[in-house]
C-alpha cells in the first residue's frame, strides 16, 4: 500500500510539472543575428502560445526611422519551429537590415522578436567573418615548368670523314699525256724526214 501511495505522488508531481510548464515562447531560430543572406531566405521560427491570435514578419533598414518596418508575411496560424516565411531578398538593395517577429494575442498583449544586422548580399561581394585557412602553394613565375614530359638531349651526330684512296697506278696524269704526244709528233715527223731523204737518195743513184 506504502508503495502506491509514494507512486501516485510521484505520477502527481509529473503531471503537475507537465500541465504547469510554460509554452514555448516566440522565438526567431533562422536566419541569426549578423549573418549573411542572400536569394529567397526561409525565416524559421515558434509563434505557438495558447491565446494566439496573428504574427507578422517584418523588415528594416538599419540605420532608418524606427517606424520604416515592412511586410514580409501574416500569420494566423500558430506555428512550433516551423517556416514561417520565404523572405525575396533579391527585391531590395543589398545592405544591413533587422527582421522582426511580432506575435499577437487575444487580450491585446504584442511580443516581439529582433533579428539584428542581416546583411543581405546579392549583388556585392560577401564578407567573412571567419577566414578559413587555405593552403595556397605558389610557384615564382621563372620556375614553373613548362611541360611535364622529360626533354630528351639532343646529341650531335659527328659526320664521316672520307677515307684517302691510295693512287691509281693506271691513273694518265696531263704532263705524261703531253710528253706522250711530243714523242709521238716528233717520231711521225723523223719518218717523213727519213722517207723524204730514202727517196733523194735513190733520185741520185
Amino acid at each position: 500500500m506504502k508503495h502506491w501511495v509514494g507512486l501516485s505522488l510521484i505520477l502527481s508531481f509529473f503531471i503537475l510539472g507537465v500541465q504547469t510548464q510554460p509554452p514555448d515562447q516566440p522565438r526567431l531560430t533562422f536566419p541569426l543575428s549578423e549573418s549573411t543572406i542572400q536569394g529567397s531566405v526561409n525565416i524559421v521560427g515558434t509563434t505557438t502560445q495558447p491565446d494566439f491570435q496573428s504574427a507578422e514578419i517584418s523588415f528594416s533598414y538599419t540605420g532608418g526611422q524606427a517606424a520604416n518596418w515592412f511586410l514580409i508575411q501574416q500569420i494566423y496560424q500558430p506555428v512550433n519551429d516551423g517556416l514561417l516565411a520565404v523572405w525575396d531578398t533579391t527585391t531590395i538593395a543589398d545592405g544591413s537590415y533587422h527582421l522582426r517577429l511580432q506575435v499577437f494575442y487575444n487580450a491585446g498583449r504584442v511580443e516581439e522578436v529582433l533579428v539584428s544586422r542581416l546583411r543581405v548580399r546579392n549583388y556585392t561581394a560577401i564578407e567573412t567573418n571567419t577566414p578559413t585557412a587555405i593552403l595556397v602553394i605558389t610557384h615564382p613565375v621563372d620556375t614553373l615548368p613548362a611541360e611535364t614530359t622529360t626533354p630528351i638531349p639532343l646529341t650531335a651526330t659527328p659526320r664521316s670523314t672520307p677515307t684517302a684512296f691510295s693512287p691509281n697506278p693506271a691513273q694518265v696524269l696531263p704532263s705524261r699525256l703531253l710528253g706522250s704526244l711530243a714523242i709521238g709528233v716528233g717520231a711521225v715527223v723523223l719518218i717523213f724526214i727519213l722517207i723524204a731523204l730514202y727517196q733523194g737518195a735513190h733520185k741520185q743513184g
